[in-house]
């Protein structure tokens, strides 16, 4: 591995990311809302309902993506349930979005319908996805419908609902009856829940969450530039310890490092919650600025020979007061190494 990878510096390049946020990243920040997941149950005009959001072509790449996932961030930890559970995605349909609910929608696509055991957990703070079983092929300049409906949702934690914005415009409908339908709902009012959406199509997935820091947010873990062989491919670090040293670890292996089994969780250490993914093959610093970010470049070799191979990224920082250990690790980034 110390030779497939040659560190370089590098700054961030246009490149497809493997997630985006819609209006912004940060987790922790805008009101709690029960629209579009539901509210506390098990009654309620909130536990039946419809939304739509919209989100604008400019935050998704002008070349055009494959959304792979939907993301929430969690107004606090638990986990909801749902007798039905159904997500939508499609271009919007006209200029503005429409309080008629098939009026918003062009060429859409079912990307999850569960019902008997359909639920979604919530991390306080944190991104978590719905887990989409299809995708949707965005075509680069039409801005996007984000179309939710539940029904039967009851929520097993203290404050349902997710963050939410002041800007992406939204449209639902309290007490929505799916066997019985109402054709609109309200609004549009900017009041669209925050959004992550997961890109596909070059071959960089996120692996579980980071452990938190005394400010109760994790490193974020991303990438520039796509894993294939003969160039080069950055991962980088948002949110660590502002001017601190950060560990990059890198390695081939998320089931077993040494003697340990992978994941591995740092309670025994003094870091409950810190769970490292990775077997570690070779170690790489950057320094974080003053706004927590940092990057390293690698250098892939044009070796056909490591074709369909895995290179695991995972940062570690320094987190005074976040626990005994004092420091913490960011989520796992696997890429799969191509030509």
């Amino acid at each position: 591995m110390r030779t497939l990878l040659v560190p370089i510096a590098a700054a961030a390049a246009a490149a497809l990311p493997a997630q985006v946020y819609v209006p912004d990243g940060t987790a922790s920040a805008g009101p709690i809302n029960n629209v579009p997941m539901g509210g506390k149950g098990p009654t309620g005009i909130y536990q039946n309902l419809r939304t739509q959001i919209r989100v604008p072509a400019s935050y998704l790449p002008g070349t055009g993506a494959t959304v792979t996932d939907v993301g929430f961030a969690g107004g606090s930890t638990g986990n909801y349930t749902y007798t039905r559970l159904q997500v939508r995605l499609a271009h919007l349909a006209g200029a503005t979005l429409d309080p008629t609910f098939a009026n918003n929608l062009a060429g859409a696509v079912v990307v999850l319908d569960k019902s008997s055991g359909a639920r979604f957990d919530v991390v306080q703070d944190q991104w978590r996805t719905l887990g989409l079983t299809a995708s949707f092929a965005h075509d680069g300049r039409r801005d996007l419908v984000v179309d939710v409906t539940i029904q039967g949702a009851f929520f097993n934690g203290v404050t349902p609902g997710t963050r939410r914005s002041d800007v992406l415009e939204s449209v639902f409908a309290p007490a929505y009856d799916i066997g019985n339908p109402a054709p609109g709902g309200l609004g549009p009012y900017p009041t669209g829940a925050k959004l992550m959406l997961r890109l596909g199509g070059d071959s960089v997935v996120i692996v579980g969450t980071g452990c938190l820091k005394a400010d109760a947010r994790p490193i974020q873990i991303g990438h520039a530039g796509a894993p294939r062989l003969g160039t080069t491919f950055t991962l980088s670090a948002s949110a660590a310890t502002p001017n601190t040293s950060l560990l990059l670890l890198l390695g081939a292996s998320e089931s077993a490092f040494g003697g340990l089994t992978l994941p591995y969780d740092l309670a025994g250490l003094g870091a409950p919650g810190c769970v490292l993914r990775t077997d570690v093959l070779l170690t790489l610093t950057a320094g974080a600025d003053a706004s927590g970010a940092a990057s390293l470049g690698l250098k892939l070799p044009d070796d056909a020979n490591l074709v369909g191979r895995p290179l695991l990224g995972q940062w570690v920082g320094p987190a005074p007061g976040a626990n005994s250990l004092g420091v913490v690790l960011s989520a796992m980034a696997r890429a799969t190494l191509s030509r």
